[in-house]
């Protein structure tokens, strides 16, 4: 199993055009192990977890922590370093409920998603499932991508 992400494996936000590729990459890759092992007939399949369906709560903002010395950065960074705490003042200024996943609910859908044999291990919202196929309706008419920020 393989983790991505919703938002940039399944639906591009905008503002992280790395991160998004990096997500689409790792679905991309994951697909096409899971139809090569299909192929071979093999008793194994390849799945792909898309944690949520909130942000998780995790540490993962405060991971450069563990960064070996000689991997740090030369140059401070200059920006305030994003926390859930300012996501969600984010979304609090945009008029959005601000809601996280525990780890515990992500490795609850990731062993339910294996038990099941679920090559795309995604908890849907109703707001995530309709940008994802506002997306691929979009694609199948030929329609020019429009931004969507949450």
């Amino acid at each position: 199993m393989h983790t991505s992400s919703g938002n940039g494996g399944l639906i591009l936000v905008p503002t992280t055009p790395i991160y998004s590729a990096t997500k689409a990459a790792v679905s991309a890759i994951t697909e096409s192990l899971h139809l090569q092992l299909a192929m071979q007939g093999a008793k194994i399949h390849a799945h792909v977890l898309y944690p949520g369906p909130h942000i998780v709560a995790s540490n993962i903002f405060t991971a450069a922590r563990n960064r070996p010395d000689e991997f740090r950065r030369e140059v401070e960074q200059v920006a305030p370093p994003v926390t859930l705490d300012s996501l969600g003042a984010i979304f609090d200024a945009m008029g959005r409920k601000f809601e996280t996943t525990s780890p515990a609910e992500v490795a609850e859908h990731a062993i339910e998603g294996l038990k099941d044999d679920r090559f795309y291990i995604l908890p849907w919202t109703d707001e995530g499932r309709a940008r994802f196929r506002d997306r691929f309706e979009g694609i199948l008419e030929g329609r020019n991508p429009q931004p969507r920020f949450f």
